[in-house]
């Protein structure tokens, strides 16, 4: 900094001169009051003041004291000071905290002025200087911590911190008592003095890491992006990362922070990868997933309440493979004889389990020697020859004994049979089949695609009473299902769920997942609902996926004479046609004598969604798609006709709720078709 004259006196004058030649009656001097500077501060520390006492003598009126602050030509600070009458004045003028500005002079002006725009200015040096003080406070919402000076302007502090912490620091008072802050510019993105704002920092782990700041440069870190799968933080671990986490087939979750997330590939029993995004393949559940840095791959684990999951007794859970010649993403990561390498087999179904292995990349193709465990990552629960036969042609399963071939594999343990090898860079499907009971296990083995089940395959369905059949199953979206043991004929099938076909097949219109299809003889009527893997009601979840259950009056199926009403228990499971969004599509009818398809009342609804089927969670803060507010409004917590409104006879029309954003940020259209 320099010191430099400015114009302010200038310019005051110039101003009086014009006044006067405006109006001649106003009177001007150019002499200003007698001024004497009494003190002054010498020296300043930024972020302070500069203190003055000032004596101004006239026999003209005062009008004011200014006092102004220049670093090199440019002001900085100003303050002024109302001057009735003679005498000494006190004051002071705040030095700013700027970044990066080196100690130097910097240049006070002092300015007294009568009413007759008389001016008397004087300039002085006083040296501003940057606070440097011994230690900075960092203050969190729970603690404090101290960071130490490691070199001018720069601290640091090291300690056993979370993966993520805010604060902002806090300097020692200075003389004056003024404490400076420095907390966060959460728009520039910036330290900024002043302010207590916590400044957001993150680092790959929680643990022991350090914080770094520098109060001249306004440098800080770190602000390391970890690892991220959807909204939440991943735990770095030997592999790399992981996160334990609930899965929802067909959901996709964005993998943010993962530097040349391009060079990955993705296990295909769990996820499909495209552009830093994961698609999940594996049934919901809960799993953990892997983000392994050193082979480039992601995959994941069958995970239960917070650790790997063993084989339960009614076929959920997870099996696992313990062995030679089996590796996941190749044979260079092979597993061998430990438990903690075990890999996890995607639960196709309640006693069905799979994995996708790969010819001479995952799996070897002329020789191979794993095997099969329920207990997690553990040698229980061992699947010997005496619970697990193959309906292979290409593997067998070792007996312990020298077999046809004349040799002899250890119980249970996988071969390939004579002669037999698997292809190079083929895919192949091996899977566990135990839905007959876990001592009645199948081994197959395919090139994955090519299952034997028809197309369509057919679902047999369980009588539950005389007039009420019912089965669970897993339903595939786009897939074709059939419908054996009676003749559909004039029945009513919920066509939001499943679309008929002329060939008495039905193609799945909603996600992947398990659900209860019910058949009631006595009135021609299939109903489905999506249920939980142990068959109970599914509810909603926080990302909007599962399920919503909707009361109402004016919608109903299969007509408006079977309108939902609003009894707890007795909700209508909407169909969820893509993850987190649902839809009732149907035709507008009369309230009495409707026909079968009519799921709209055409001169009056009433209705809600609930987070489960019942009271509780429910439908809040809907917002209307755009056009929709001519067809509904909201009318207390319920949505209903808008005024004046009504739906059109014989006219189709979609109902979609959509729950994208979260579930308590709903979005609602009704549209004509």
């Amino acid at each position: 900094m320099k010191k430099i004259f400015g114009c302010f006196a200038l310019t005051a004058l110039m101003f009086g001169t014009v006044g006067c030649e405006k109006d001649k009656e106003l009177e001007t001097t150019d002499v200003g009051p007698v001024m004497t500077v009494v003190s002054r501060s010498e020296q300043a520390i930024m972020g302070d003041s500069i203190r003055f006492e000032v004596t101004l003598q006239d026999p003209i009126a005062l009008s004011t004291l200014r006092a102004e602050l220049y670093f090199d030509e440019e002001k900085v600070a100003e303050t002024q000071i109302r001057t009735k009458e003679n005498g000494t004045y006190r004051g002071a003028i705040e030095v700013p905290y700027y970044k990066d500005i080196s100690d130097g002079a910097a240049t006070l002006r002092l300015m007294g002025q009568n009413v007759q725009f008389g001016l008397t200015t004087q300039e002085y040096d006083v040296e501003v200087s940057r606070p440097n003080p011994e230690s900075l406070t960092f203050v969190t919402e729970d603690q404090e911590y101290t960071a130490a000076r490691t070199e001018d302007y720069t601290y640091a502090l090291t300690a056993d911190l979370p993966q993520a912490i805010s604060g902002y620091f806090r300097a020692p008072a200075l003389e004056s008592g003024v404490e400076l802050t420095f907390g966060w510019d959460a728009t520039n993105k910036t330290l900024a003095v002043g302010s207590t704002e916590p400044i957001p920092y993150t680092y790959l782990n929680a643990g022991e890491w350090t914080i770094k700041v520098n109060i001249k440069t306004f440098a800080t870190e770190p602000f390391l992006v970890p690892v991220k799968l959807g909204d939440q933080y991943m735990e770095t671990v030997a592999e790399g990362y992981a996160l334990t986490l609930d899965l929802e087939k067909g959901a996709t979750l964005a993998l943010s922070g993962l530097e040349n997330v391009g060079e990955y590939t993705a296990d295909v029993d769990y996820f499909e990868l495209t552009d830093g995004t994961l698609k999940v393949l594996a049934p919901s559940g809960n799993y953990r997933a892997v983000v392994d840095t050193q082979h480039k791959y992601i995959t994941a684990e069958v995970y239960k309440d917070g650790a790997p999951a063993s084989l339960q007794a009614d076929g959920t859970g997870a099996l696992w493979i313990i062995g030679e010649k089996v590796g996941k993403p190749n044979l260079d990561n092979e597993v061998g004889w430990s438990t903690e390498r075990a890999l996890s087999m995607v639960p196709v179904e309640p006693g069905k389990f799979r994995i996708t292995l790969v010819g001479g990349t995952s799996v070897g193709t002329t020789s191979i020697n794993f095997k099969f465990y329920g207990e997690a990552k553990g040698w229980g629960n061992e699947f010997k020859h005496d619970r697990l036969t193959s309906a292979s042609d290409l593997v067998g399963v070792g007996t312990g004994e020298v077999d046809e071939s004349g040799e002899k594999h250890d119980d249970g343990n996988l071969y390939l049979k004579s002669g037999m090898t698997l292809e190079e860079g083929v895919a192949y499907w091996f899977t566990v089949d135990m839905t007959a009971g876990q001592d009645n296990a199948v081994l197959t083995v395919e090139k994955a695609g090519e299952e034997t089940e028809e197309d369509p395959y057919l679902v047999e369905v369980e009588q539950i009473d005389e007039n009420t059949l019912a089965a669970m199953l897993q339903l595939t979206k786009g897939k074709k299902i059939g419908l054996s043991g009676f003749d559909l004929t004039g029945w009513w099938v919920d066509d939001n769920y499943l679309q008929p076909a002329a060939d008495g097949t039905f193609t799945v219109k909603v996600v992947d997942g398990k659900y209860r299809i019910t058949a009631y003889k006595n009135t021609k009527q299939i109903r489905v609902q999506r249920v939980n893997m142990d068959g109970s009601d599914v509810e909603l979840q926080s990302d909007g996926t599962g399920g919503i259950w909707m009361m109402a009056w004016g919608l109903g199926v299969p007509s408006q004479d079977a309108q939902f009403g609003f009894t707890e228990g007795k909700a209508y499971c909407m169909a969820e046609v893509e993850p987190a969004i649902y839809r009732l599509t149907g035709k507008a009818g009369p309230e009495k004598g409707s026909a079968a398809g009519d799921y709209f009342r055409y001169d009056y609804v009433s209705f809600k969604y609930f987070h489960q089927n019942g009271w509780g969670g429910e439908m809040t803060n809907p917002t209307l798609a755009e056009g929709t507010e001519k067809l509904l409004k909201l009318s207390g917590t319920n949505l209903e006709l808008a005024d004046g409104a009504t739906l059109e006879q014989g006219a189709t029309y979609q109902l979609t709720i959509d729950l994208t954003a979260g579930k308590d940020k709903p979005v609602i259209s009704l549209v004509k078709l």
